[in-house]
């Protein structure tokens, strides 16, 4: 007997989230923001690494015709980007930037050990302790080291995927991007940086990054990805760092009832 068919998915987001709030209001809607002349309403994504495809995918479907890569869930999304990844050419300047991902991961979790530390000798002991783990790390390859530091970031997956400084290297820069497109497990990792930018050429969208920006006349500045791509434009709301939220045009929201 054939299975039932699967229930209907609602045409756009704004539908979604009106047949979901008819009690308690309009739920997962926060500040409005502005930008390019326009008004959006923010939807908040959880930060489980997967925000940049979330928010993207409820992006699209907040607009009156979806392209059809909105109808993929987020697995389906990372997929598409990991297969136009794969041997390709958008990975060179990447691979360019970042010869060692060895030495990029040591620089920053360096980084990330120094972010917020103003005592001058404190900053000396922890660059210290870094150029000694740069240098039994990435010098001498020294593998327990790397799973020990690894193990204490923000991405200590990272050691499933390249157990070895050997195992990195040997994965290079492309591979482990390859990897990040991949795994939500990834996301802090700097090997995810290059993903949204190709995100926007795999979709062939111009990706508008909206975020905050106190000097600017609607507080917040735009930052565009592949301009001029052919698919149309997506806005995002990116908080500067490392998490995404989906923007929806406000004239794509149901009216408020009372």
């Amino acid at each position: 007997r054939p299975a039932p068919p699967p229930p209907a998915r609602p045409e756009s987001i704004a539908e979604d989230m009106q047949l979901s709030g008819k009690d308690t209001g309009t739920p997962g809607l926060a500040d409005t923001v502005h930008a390019d002349g326009r008004a959006f309403r923010r939807m908040p994504a959880r930060g489980d690494g997967d925000c940049l495809f979330r928010s993207l995918l409820d992006t699209a479907r907040s607009h009156p015709v979806p392209p059809p890569w909105a109808a993929r869930n987020v697995a389906g999304l990372r997929g598409l980007l990991r297969d136009r990844l794969n041997g390709s050419e958008l990975l060179a300047p990447d691979v360019e930037a970042t010869p060692d991902p060895v030495l990029a991961v040591v620089d920053d979790l360096r980084m990330t050990a120094l972010a917020g530390v103003r005592d001058a000798e404190a900053r000396e002991r922890i660059g210290q302790r870094w150029d000694r783990i740069e240098q039994a790390v990435v010098k001498g390859g020294d593998g327990r080291r790397w799973r020990s530091i690894l193990r204490d970031s923000g991405y200590p997956h990272l050691a499933d995927v390249a157990p070895t400084p050997a195992d990195a290297r040997r994965l290079g820069t492309d591979g482990l991007i390859l990897a990040a497109a991949e795994l939500p497990a990834l996301w802090s990792s700097p090997f995810a940086d290059a993903l949204p930018l190709a995100l926007a050429h795999t979709l062939d969208i111009e990706l508008r990054l909206v975020r905050p920006d106190a000097s600017a006349a609607t507080g917040t500045s735009v930052t565009p990805l592949n301009p001029g791509g052919r698919s149309g434009t997506l806005h995002v709301a990116y908080n500067g760092a490392d998490h995404y939220d989906a923007l929806v045009p406000a004239t794509a929201l149901p009216a408020p009832t009372t």
